[in-house]
This record gives structure tokens, C-alpha cells and sequence, in this order.
């Protein structure tokens, strides 16, 4: 039966946002019946430059000319007489110069041909190195490479969406799927591209250290089919623009070319190496020269630099990008130090992973170490997983912002405890990660490693640490069994995983998150979201039963840390954008053993409504009785009780109070939460003081407290020990 022909509908175009002088850059052009569906004939096409000087036509091609930018026009006409046009700038740089240093052989990636001698003496007689299980280690790695080698396909999932990539062998460029209720370019292809990452890198892994030819042979199958997709970003009218797909690829791809090099003829590695600067390299280079500290824009520029390094020997237009997201990493990682953004301790993960994982494939490649050694990779980062874990010796974190408790830190901690010889990563490492396959290639090929320690060895005394740039201070007893931990955020970082949530803290006893965030937002526009992403759903303070309407409106104005008391103080007027004078939150961490967290509001008017939320996904508890949604507390005492750990609560207000536990309608599933309305005095001030005293084995301590309140402040007594809290939020010990 004859097929039916198909009418072009649009045309894609593999985009070249940046050439050099002199470099010459073929346009890959393809008519489209629909979105990712592509037609055999080709179009009519014209290719016309707004000036040639800077950029000329050659047959198809683009050639840079001299410095500047010009704007590219592609005109396609169909046999039906239809036109399509897609319009560009295209920058031209000064040709790159040799990068300045000289680039080892390979492998250079994953590991140095000496790494990978010593990794292969190591797994040879595997046993217990420092508490690192080589044999199971390498045992689960080859169960991992004979699934990834049994395989004739793979299915992926995803937790908003209802449907699923199933992906067969060969690859093929997946055809796009509808987006999800709710959502717009939803991106299916970064796990997708992930998965196949994750594949090509343990192949490559498996295939350096054991020198069999079928981990090599399926590496270099899906090489050539990954080259073979017409592009590596998902959306064609976006390009490579904040999209991760780009990214997953083009390491996958550059660290298998690396790996299997070998085994590769010269036609092979000629097709992987063009894919991996035409599909790769030169639609990320649209991030050349952005300075902006967003983690997809980390992401890219760490997949130029190792896509730039696997083939810079051979391609003399991967100079640039050697050069020039060195440049990016450098000047990220000095910002960074004093930087106001965050994304949250997940995202931070994933930035510091990448960055370590191009640091490193530079300091092999190159023998350049400046990246992997700077402060901020071996001194800013560990502190900020350490302090900001959960007490108990459990390995979860303060979820604040867009994050999971449990983050996966094998890469980030093992590296620090090979190259940094930080002895509490190596700590880490060997009771929580000690079975992960990047301890096996970070670790085990160092000539030393470093003792291993609890971070209460570590940081000895210095148990609490304040990060006053990104508004983030973590208050706690330590990090054993019987510890807490309190995380409180006053930021002024405004980033779209931020969540309108300054002057929120959580807190964690013996391992248990029992005042909590409802961790990573829910993007479906409806109630989930207004719970995980907004003010409602944090331990923070409702205006007239709204909550902050700016991200970022947070700032810490005080802080301090000594051995058994430590505070910090948080304004965040600037969030609620004029809905009230001021609100100043200050938290003290009193001899190790309970908190004090002191709020000043500031309303327009005495009619106004302060509303201050407290959340946990445990049992609110008053007199040994478990509270339900709609019930109110009886006098101001609670307990908010867990599996192992207990804290109890008391509030102190200069006026009546009211306490009511509430279900947020449409997300109930996260548990209610007790808002605590103070009536505000004459002025339209609110005053409330709330005393926490964690403890274990689930048994609360009783405690005298009182408050006395002063014009500008308040003084808390707790047995002979009295704070004075001042006007500015902060306190100091009264003898």
C-alpha cells in the first residue's frame, strides 16, 4: 500500500551560537512533519549572514571571520510553498590559543593510565581498606556492568508525570511526549540522558579496569548511537538554553571516548568526536561568557570542560572551551566563598559534584589542581553538609529549599578525603558511603588516606556555625546519638528553588526532623504547591493569612557561636513586600540544651492578624494525648513527639494567645501544624517567646522557664541561667 506523504511543518537547526576565527562549523538543517519527526527530503534552503566579515556562507557551513557578532537567517521553503525561518546570533571570538598547557594521553577523565594500573593491582586482591569494602564494591560494580550488558533496553520514570521512556537498543532520539497537567516543557530527557550517562560511565569504569572488549564494545555501540540523534537538547526552540540534557550526554560521551579510545578506528572516533563538539560543545556554548550561578549553568559549563578535554588533542576549536569554562569555574568557585545565593543543600550537592568531577578530569589531563584545591571545593562545601546533617549519627540533612533529607555524597566527600585529606569526609565516607563506586575510583587510587573521624572530633568545640552571606545558621549540641540539631534560613537569595519560607528553621533530635519542612516543592500548580512552596507550609509567620510574596526578603542582622550558646537573628520584613512593618526572629542555642526562639512583629494596625506556624510530620502531643486536626491546645505547653526523640514546647506571649492544629486543605497528607495567633497590643506589635527543649528516649525534661518582657526585648530564666534578648535580637548571659 502506498504511505501517505507527510507535509513539512517546521525545521530544526542545530544552532552555532559561537565560533572563533578561522573555525568552520557545518549547519545541520532537517524539515519536520511535527516535533521530532523528521522528513527524508530535505528543503530548499537559504543560509544568509547579516555580515560576512564576521560570519560567511561557505557551502552550508558558517566560518568565523574577524571579532564580532552577526545574526544568521535560515529560510526553508517546502514543496508545498510554505517558508520557515529560524534567526540567530552568532559571536566570534579571537582564535584560541594553545591552552597553555600540555594534555596527557589517554585515558585523562575517569583516571590517569597510573590510577588505573593502581585501581587494577587493588581490585586484584581485594579486602577492607579503612572500613572500604573493595570487594563488595567492585563485586556489585560488575553486577551493575553484566545487567547494563544483558539489557536490550531500559524503562524511564518519573515521579510527576505519568508517562515513561522505554528505551531499546539501538538508541534512537526519543519522540517528545505531552507535558504533564500543570506543567510547560517539562523535561523528560535529563533523567533520560542521565540513565544513559550512568551507563557509558560504568562502562567505561569497567572496561579500564578489566580490559574486557564487550564492556568496551557496548560503550562504543551506544557512542555511535548517541552520535547518530539529531540533537542532545529536548526542545528545539529553546536549544541548549536550561536544559541538562545537553550536559548528561556530552560527559557520558566524552568520558566513554576517553575510556574506549582503543578500541575505537579512526572513522569511529572521527564520528564520536564530531557529535560530541557539533551536538555537544557548541550548543552549550551559549553559556560562554555567563557568569550566573545557577546549577544548570554550572552543569553546562562542567560538560564543556570535560567534553573539551577528551577531545582538545584533536579538535584545536576545544581550546576555547578549555579556556573559557576554566574561567567560569575559577570565578564561580571565589564567588562562592561570600556569595548570597543558594539553591539548598540538594543542589549545592549536584553543583560541587559537577565542578569536582571537571576539577579533577583538569588536574588529570593537565596537571592543573587550582580548581579541585580552592577553598571554597575543600573548606566551604564540607562544612555546609556537616553542620547543616541531622544530629543522631544519621546521614540526612536540613531539606531547606528545593531538597530531599537524604542526599547522596559519596563523590563530594570521597574526593575531599583523597585530595583535601579531610579527615571528617573520610569519616563520612567510611560509615556511610563505604560501598559507593566513586569511593572506589576517588579513594583507592590515592597514594594516602587520611584517619577517619566523627565531625564531634573535628570540629571539637566549634559544634554551631553561622553562613551569614546566604542567611543559613545551623545551632547544635553535635552530631551524636543524643544530639540535636536547629537549621534556621533568613536569606536574601532569590533563586526558583528558594522557597518564600525567611526566618524558617527546623530541628532535628537524635536523628529525628521534628519541627520540619515539607522539603522539595510540588511544581503542579494547586494546593501541594502553595503548601511545599509557600509561607503556609514552613515554620514561618502568616500576615493576615498570607504569607511572604518575594523570594529572598530574608536577611541575618546578628549571630554568634561559642562553646555551649550560640544564636542568630533574621529579619524578614522585605518578604511580605509592605504587608508589615518588620519581623525579627531571633533563635538562642542555650548550654547545649534547649532554644529559645524569640519573634518581634511589627503590623500596621492593631487590627491586623499574626499567624506563627509550627510543623512536624510526628505527633503534637498535650497531656499524653495525641492532638487531631481542628483541636486546640489547652494553656500554651505541647510536645511534639517521635519515634526515639521527643521536644517540648512552651509559648509566652505579652498578650492572650490562641493555638489551633490545622490541616492545610488539598494537603493534608503532610500533616497538621499549630498556628499560634498572638493578639497584638495597642501598637500592632506581637511579642512571643517559645522555649524548645529537645530530648531523648522520647522522655521530655522538665524544665522552670519564665519570661519577663522589656521595652525593646525580653529576659529568659531557665533555672539560675538568664538571657537578656535586646532590641536588635541580640543576647547575652546575665550573671
Amino acid at each position: 500500500m502506498r504511505q501517505e506523504r507527510r507535509a513539512m511543518t517546521d525545521i530544526e537547526v542545530l544552532a552555532v551560537p559561537v565560533l572563533e576565527s578561522g573555525e568552520r562549523a557545518e549547519l545541520r538543517i532537517r524539515a519536520c512533519a511535527e516535533p521530532g519527526v523528521y522528513l527524508e527530503a530535505l528543503p530548499d534552503v537559504t543560509i544568509e549572514s547579516s555580515d560576512p566579515s564576521v560570519v560567511r556562507v561557505e557551502d552550508g557551513a558558517l566560518v568565523g571571520g574577524v571579532v564580532g557578532s552577526a545574526e544568521v537567517c535560515v529560510i526553508a521553503a517546502s514543496s508545498e510553498g510554505a517558508t520557515f525561518e529560524r534567526r540567530w546570533t552568532v559571536v566570534v571570538a579571537e582564535g584560541s590559543p594553545d591552552i597553555g598547557r600540555p594534555i596527557a594521553g589517554h585515558p585523562r577523565i575517569l583516571y590517569t593510565e597510573e590510577e588505573r594500573q593502581r585501581l587494577r593491582q587493588r581490585i586484584g586482591a581485594p579486602e577492607t581498606v579503612r572500613g572500604i569494602d573493595v570487594g563488595r564494591i567492585w563485586r556489585e560494580l560488575r553486577e551493575l556492568g553484566e545487567t547494563y550488558l544483558q539489557e536490550s533496553g531500559f524503562r524511564v520514570t518519573y515521579m510527576n508525570a505519568p508517562d515513561v521512556i522505554d528505551v531499546a537498543y539501538p538508541l534512537r532520539q526519543p519522540a517528545p511526549l505531552p507535558n504533564p497537567a500543570g506543567y510547560v516543557d517539562y523535561p523528560f530527557w535529563t533523567m533520560y540522558s542521565r540513565q544513559i550517562e550512568n551507563r557509558l560511565v560504568t562502562l567505561s569504569t569497567l572496561y579500564g579496569l578489566t580490559e574486557e572488549r564487550r564492556y568496551a564494545d557496548r560503550a562504543r555501540a551506544m557512542l555511535l548511537e548517541l552520535a547518530r540523534y539529531e540533537r542532545w537538547y529536548e526542545f528545539p526552540w529553546r536549544g541548549a538554553e536550561g536544559n541538562l540534557s545537553n550536559a548528561h550526554f556530552a560527559i557520558g560521551a566524552a568520558t566513554a571516548y576517553d575510556a574506549v579510545y582503543d578500541t575505537m578506528t579512526a572513522e569511529e572516533r572521527e564520528v564520536v568526536r564530531s557529535a560530541i563538539l557539533e551536538k555537544g560543545l557548541r550548543p552549550m556554548s551559549i553559556d560562554l561568557g555567563n557568569r550566573d550561578q545557577h546549577n544548570i549553568v554550572v552543569a553546562k559549563q562542567v560538560a564543556m570542560l570535560i567534553g573539551a578535554l577528551a577531545i582538545a588533542d584533536e579538535e584545536p576549536a576545544a581550546g576555547k572551551y578549555v579556556l573559557r569554562t576554566y574561567a567560569y569555574l575559577k570565578t564561580y568557585l571565589d564567588l562562592r566563598v561570600e556569595s548570597e545565593e543558594t539553591e539548598g543543600l540538594m543542589y549545592t550537592n549536584v553543583a560541587a559534584k559537577h565542578i569536582a568531577e571537571a576539577a579533577s578530569a583538569l588536574k588529570k589531563a593537565t596537571g592543573d589542581a587550582t580548581l579541585l584545591d580552592h577553598p571554597y571545593m575543600s573548606e566551604v562545601v564540607p562544612d555546609m553538609f556537616f553542620y547543616f546533617q541531622s544530629a543522631g549519627g544519621e546521614a540526612t540533612f536540613a531539606n531547606l529549599s528545593d531538597a530531599h533529607a537524604k542526599l547522596d555524597l559519596s563523590y563530594i566527600m570521597s574526593l575531599l578525603a583523597a585530595n583535601a585529606k579531610h579527615e571528617a569526609a573520610m569519616g563520612y565516607v567510611e560509615r556511610y558511603e563505604s560501598t559507593k563506586p566513586a569511593v572506589l575510583l576517588n579513594l583507592l587510587h590515592a597514594p594516602e588516606l587520611p584517619k577517619g573521624v566523627s565531625p564531634d572530633v573535628y570540629f571539637a568545640d566549634r559544634k554551631s556555625k553561622v553562613f551569614p552571606h546566604i542567611g543559613w545558621a545551623a545551632l547544635r549540641s553535635g552530631w551524636g546519638a543524643e544530639d540535636h540539631a536547629l537549621a534556621f534560613a533568613s536569606s536574601p537569595s532569590k533563586r526558583d528553588h528558594n522557597h518564600f519560607d525567611q526566618n524558617h528553621f527546623i530541628l532535628n533530635v537524635a536523628g529525628e526532623w521534628l519541627i520540619a519542612d515539607p522539603g522539595y516543592q510540588d511544581y503542579r500548580p494547586g494546593p501541594r504547591h502553595e503548601f511545599t512552596n509557600g509561607t503556609v507550609g514552613h515554620n514561618g509567620l502568616l500576615v493576615n493569612g498570607k504569607g511572604q510574596s518575594r523570594r529572598g526578603g530574608g536577611r541575618l542582622t546578628a549571630w554568634g557561636a561559642a562553646p555551649g550558646f550560640a544564636f542568630a537573628a533574621g529579619e524578614a520584613a522585605d518578604a511580605y513586600e509592605g504587608a508589615l512593618r518588620g519581623w525579627r526572629r531571633t533563635i538562642v542555642h542555650a548550654s547545649d540544651a534547649y532554644y529559645i526562639v524569640l519573634d518581634d512583629i511589627r503590623l500596621h494596625d492593631p487590627e491586623d492578624a499574626a499567624e506563627l506556624l509550627f510543623h512536624s510530620t510526628s505527633a503534637f502531643v498535650q497531656d499524653g494525648l495525641r492532638l487531631a486536626a481542628g483541636d486546640r491546645l489547652r494553656g500554651t505547653d505541647f510536645v511534639v513527639r517521635g519515634e526515639r526523640a521527643a521536644v517540648e514546647g512552651r509559648f509566652y506571649a505579652e498578650g492572650p494567645i490562641e493555638t489551633t492544629l490545622t490541616a492545610y486543605p488539598g494537603a493534608e497528607e503532610y500533616g497538621p501544624y499549630l498556628a499560634v495567633r498572638p493578639r497584638p497590643n495597642r501598637d500592632g506589635r506581637v511579642r512571643l517567646a517559645t522555649l524548645l527543649v529537645p530530648s531523648v528516649r522520647g522522655e521530655t525534661r522538665g524544665r522552670a522557664f519564665e519570661v519577663r518582657w522589656e521595652e525593646a526585648g525580653a529576659i529568659v530564666s531557665a533555672g539560675e541561667e538568664r538571657i537578656r534578648i535586646d532590641g536588635e535580637g541580640t543576647p547575652e548571659r546575665l550573671r
